[in-house]
């Protein structure tokens, strides 16, 4: 089975929305795990599914402490998958100050499921990249 991976960094326009990109990701990937409702994770949210501490699905929302005027970031929506053949994904949107939103995405493992991923990442870039 070939293996392939990618990896892109883009700025975003404002309102680009999270929820509906990390289920179509995990839809290309092949993971059916539950998204939290939007009133869920318009909160600091974190939630795992899936098998033991390597494995499985991770969403989060998180606003770090961090001081926002030293250009971290202050608001950071993601989803992680990691898998037992080697699939993994990174996808990561979050506001910067001073920037605005950037999306970050990373996928490598099966030639296919990255494919689709890649995919779906890539249309999302074409409606929201600024």
């Amino acid at each position: 089975m070939a293996h392939r991976g990618f990896c892109v960094t883009v700025p975003l326009r404002d309102g680009s929305d999270f929820l509906p990109l990390a289920r179509a990701v995990l839809d290309a990937a092949g993971e059916d795990g539950a998204l939290p409702t939007a009133a869920e994770f318009a909160a600091p949210f974190r939630a795992k599914h899936g098998e033991g501490d390597a494995a499985g699905v991770w969403v989060e929302h998180r606003k770090p402490a961090a001081d926002p005027y030293a250009g971290g970031p202050i608001d950071v929506r993601s989803v992680d998958v990691e898998r037992p053949d080697g699939f993994s994904l990174r996808v990561i949107v979050q506001e910067i100050i001073w920037v605005g939103d950037e999306l970050f995405a990373r996928a490598s493992g099966p030639a296919a499921r990255v494919d689709a991923v890649e995919a779906v990442v890539r249309d999302f870039v074409a409606r929201w990249e600024r």
